[in-house]
């Protein structure tokens, strides 16, 4: 009677010479003269029945930056999974509670450095096991994971990366300068993580990524190019990109959340209508633009097509999360198809004008908004709306009516030259009497006696007085100063403020500017 060949795991031998090993408490790494390597994994989780339905993931870095991963995906019994990534393999789970994994060809080449391990645990379980393992000469030390928490995290940009095929990568740029690079493979709906920190120059962002997941040494830039950002190389081959990779800026396109308002505005005889819309008058235009922005988020690459000059571009100014943005909905269909319109996000930097290119999934999207503008215009037939010229001022000149700027100048970038301290990337809110009827804040007898400001004006803020004291004179503008409130004084408070919501609430002399300019993340500078 024959008995049944033995496998190629069965046949090796796992204990003779020629081994070299990196030991942890956790985990054990051995790899072999001829190419194998074993993998030795104790999550305590584990155990011989409920181990069955979990998957696990391996990620070995080197310290030349190059990655590999080997993951299990499938919920066959552990002992017959297919493992991506690794050529022949076989694992199994000890009665230790240790899942074994053997390759017949080690994934990574150089000298190894770490070994990110995932366990994800199926259905009926509420706890995954992950964690980051440093390998240096025999011994293997877990460290505490590096990675931020993204979850509650604000994004300042958001960048999708184009002409990937099935795979589509994110860049995500955080407030506190912390980035997050997000692979995701649809066919097997797995991601892949890159973090890390930034900085953003003239020309170029520079990305240093964590060593945690991606090495000792890794960084990479993305030059500035029109609307892209290109990849420039210089980064470790574990990064999920290669030269050349363009990514297209889609800012607050995902996540969008519905707008409070927004100018929509249209050249008619050689002028340009505007009309200020806001939700509580106009919601179905306002409903129907942010549809559109949303179809636009699942971006395409559009080809070009002639322009219908018989039809008018509808243009939308909108500030959304503090970060202006112009689209222009262009009445031209998409080569090629029947139902795709273009979208066009505006933007200037440096006196330099430039132009992302979406498309929307709707062929009635740009018949829809136009008729939707048509009746608001003929109720209303401005040609330039107190909110349009208090945008316009918000891009050119302070909003502010104080001014000490004798006491407190600006050098030639728009900074007091002397200032005790200040606040930087402040979260600040508008507000405004709708009466328009004069009003005093809270601190008035304060301010007055301090400044002799007392009632509200554009210039006076509402602030928490027992962080920044009554009559405290201020200079607040954005970073880069595309926003400039200008000189302010402390004179007010409110419940955003006391709850801590909000950093400061900017007074504005119309309700259609505290709206217009809803939220701003600003830099407040503490002049005494």
């Amino acid at each position: 009677m024959s008995s049944r060949p033995r496998s190629w795991w069965e046949e090796a031998d796992w204990n003779g010479s020629g081994k070299v090993s990196a030991v942890g408490p956790e985990l054990e790494v051995e790899w072999f003269e001829d190419g194998r390597a074993r993998i030795l994994f104790r999550d305590p989780m584990l155990t011989k029945t409920e181990g069955q339905d979990g998957r696990w993931e391996f990620t070995f870095l080197t310290q030349e930056g190059e990655s590999a991963t080997v993951a299990s995906h499938s919920d066959e019994p552990v002992e017959l999974r297919a493992w991506e990534g690794a050529g022949e393999a076989h694992s199994l789970v000890e009665e230790d509670e240790t899942l074994t994994l053997l390759l017949r060809q080690k994934p990574w080449e150089g000298e190894l450095y770490g070994v990110r391990a995932r366990a994800l645990h199926g259905e009926g379980t509420t706890q995954n096991t992950e964690a980051f393992y440093r390998i240096e000469g025999d011994t293997v030390t877990q460290e505490e994971s590096t990675r931020p928490d993204f979850s509650e995290a604000q994004p300042q940009f958001r960048y999708l990366q184009l002409d990937t095929g099935k795979d589509r990568i994110f860049l995500t740029l955080y407030w506190d300068d912390t980035f997050l690079l997000t692979r995701r493979l649809e066919e097997t709906g797995e991601t892949g993580e890159v973090w890390g920190r930034w900085q953003d120059g003239n020309t170029a962002i520079t990305l240093w990524p964590d060593a945690q997941c991606c090495g000792p040494e890794a960084q990479f830039r993305l030059e500035k190019t029109g609307g892209l950002r290109v990849y420039d190389g210089g980064g470790p081959a574990s990064l999920p990109l290669k030269e050349g990779d363009a990514f297209q800026k889609i800012g607050k396109l995902l996540d969008l959340a519905p707008f409070d308002s927004a100018i929509v505005s249209q050249v008619v005889d050689g002028d340009r209508p505007a009309l200020f819309l806001s939700r509580e008058e106009d919601p179905e235009l306002l409903d129907a633009f942010r549809e559109m922005m949303l179809d636009a988020a699942e971006l395409r690459n559009p080809r070009w097509t002639d322009i219908d000059t018989s039809l008018p571009n509808l243009q939308f100014d909108l500030n959304i999360n503090g970060e202006d943005i112009t689209m222009v909905l262009c009445p031209s269909i998409v080569a090629g198809t029947e139902d795709k319109y273009l979208l066009v996000e505006k933007t200037s930097w440096m006196g330099r004008v430039t132009y992302t290119y979406y498309q929307t999934q709707q062929g009635d999207d740009y018949f829809r908004m136009a008729a939707l503008f048509d009746e608001a215009y003929e109720k209303d037939p401005q040609v330039f709306t107190a909110a349009m010229a208090a945008q316009t001022r918000a891009l050119t000149a302070a909003i502010s009516n104080l001014d000490w700027s004798e006491e407190f100048p600006l050098d030639e970038n728009g900074i007091p030259q002397e200032y005790r301290y200040v606040l930087r990337e402040q979260r600040a809110t508008g507000y405004a009497t709708r009466s328009g009827r004069q009003t005093w804040g809270a601190g008035s007898r304060t301010c007055q006696a301090k400044t002799g400001v007392y009632y509200c004006t554009a210039g006076t803020v509402a602030v928490r007085s027992n962080e920044i004291p009554y009559g405290t004179r201020m200079y607040i503008r954005t970073p880069g100063g595309g926003f400039i409130y200008g000189y302010a004084v402390a004179n007010d408070t409110g419940t955003g403020l006391v709850e801590g919501i909000i950093d400061v609430d900017l007074f504005y002399d119309t309700y259609e500017e505290s709206v217009l300019n809803s939220v701003r993340w600003v830099d407040i500078y503490i002049l005494d």
